[in-house]
């Protein structure tokens, strides 16, 4: 596929060259832009992340697995993650921690949301925020030692497709779980506050 792309581009930029412009392809996408000029790429501001941005990054995500990318995977996951903490904190009110560890940004999120491990919870539940610190810790490692962001040299261990589809899937599992619990708790104290004041 990469090749087919490469090809396509290249005729097409044999066209384009004599107005001046080029397409350039930057990761999965694929920018015009004036011939001798550099690529600037401007990134808006994410100002909502919700389910529909899950959404979008779920298909950029399927851009880089049919290209073989699998180390962009595991980075868009951890990013996916950091992004939902963040965003979630942030509606609370609080800054969320610059520490660079997401298992740090998660810390925080379980203590403003209450979803610390209580002996008082259903066993289930708690069963189940210990297998999302799992997932989060295995994506955090695997991020860390395996993905792009790193030269980990003869460390480096090739992911292989199944296991790039497995952790972003979790990864979207727990962003979405995430969203969803704060979403219940801001809702519930919007109602509140709406009935008190009324």
């Amino acid at each position: 596929m990469k090749k087919i792309v490469c090809s396509i581009l290249e005729c097409i930029n044999k066209e384009l060259y004599f107005c001046g412009y080029q397409l350039r392809r930057f990761g999965s996408r694929i920018y015009i832009c004036a011939f001798d000029a550099p690529l600037v790429i401007e990134s808006n501001k994410i100002n909502n992340i919700d389910h529909e941005y899950i959404k979008e990054l779920i298909d950029r995500t399927a851009d880089d697995m049919n290209m073989g990318k699998y180390d962009s995977v595991l980075k868009t996951s951890r990013t996916l993650l950091e992004e939902v903490f963040c965003s979630v904190l942030e509606k609370k009110g609080v800054t969320p921690s610059t520490s660079g560890k997401i298992t740090d940004l998660y810390g925080q999120v379980k203590q403003e949301y209450g979803m610390k491990q209580n002996q008082n919870f259903d066993k289930r539940v708690n069963n189940l925020l210990s297998g999302f610190e799992k997932i989060l810790t295995s994506i955090s490692e695997m991020r860390n030692e395996q993905s792009d962001a790193h030269g980990v040299g003869s460390k480096r261990i090739q992911i292989a497709e199944h296991h790039a589809q497995l952790f972003v899937n979790a990864a979207i599992v727990m962003a979405d779980f995430i969203l969803s619990v704060s979403e219940k708790q801001n809702n519930s104290s919007t109602t509140h506050s709406t009935s008190t004041n009324s």
